[in-house]
């Protein structure tokens, strides 16, 4: 107390202050920003063999299965509803709804969703995310193309 006047906590006991979470978070991207650096400077052949790896194998999936579809008849309408399950399937159990924040927060994944956004970061687990819709999405395309071919020809 300063000339008898009760002066009240700024931060809530048990609470983390605002400044301190940026500070922390800014030391932080820092760090990131200057590992990301160190590790930048290796050989740019590597990730371009990795890259075409990747295109070979997508292409080759894709291709692999268009031709099963249009060989298995009953493939060309199962293929595109199973790629649809698949990507919506992976971005329920990745997390992805809990990245919405129009809701309050009711289940233990939206309160760690909250927490995660106010300190910075994502609660979901975008991995399973983005490899669900990639192979989700593999499936769909080459069902839908079977099914075009099918009808042109």
């Amino acid at each position: 107390m300063k000339d008898r006047t009760p002066t009240a906590r700024k931060v809530p006991k048990g609470q983390v202050s605002w400044e301190r979470v940026k500070r922390k978070k800014s030391t932080r991207e820092k760090s990131y920003e200057a590992k990301v650096g160190r590790e930048s400077k290796g050989p740019t052949v590597l990730t371009l063999m990795k890259t075409w790896k990747f295109m070979f194998t997508f292409a080759s999936l894709f291709a692999i299965l268009t031709v099963l579809a249009l060989i298995i008849e009953p493939l060309r309408y199962i293929f595109p509803l199973s790629g649809i399950v698949i990507m919506i399937v992976a971005y329920f159990l990745g997390g992805g709804l809990s990245e919405w924040h129009s809701v309050p927060p009711t289940t233990t994944i939206g309160a760690k969703s909250m927490l995660s956004y106010r300190y910075g970061g994502s609660s979901s687990n975008w991995d399973m995310i983005t490899i669900g819709l990639i192979i989700g999405g593999i499936i769909f395309l080459s069902g839908v193309l079977s099914i075009l071919i099918a009808t042109l020809y």
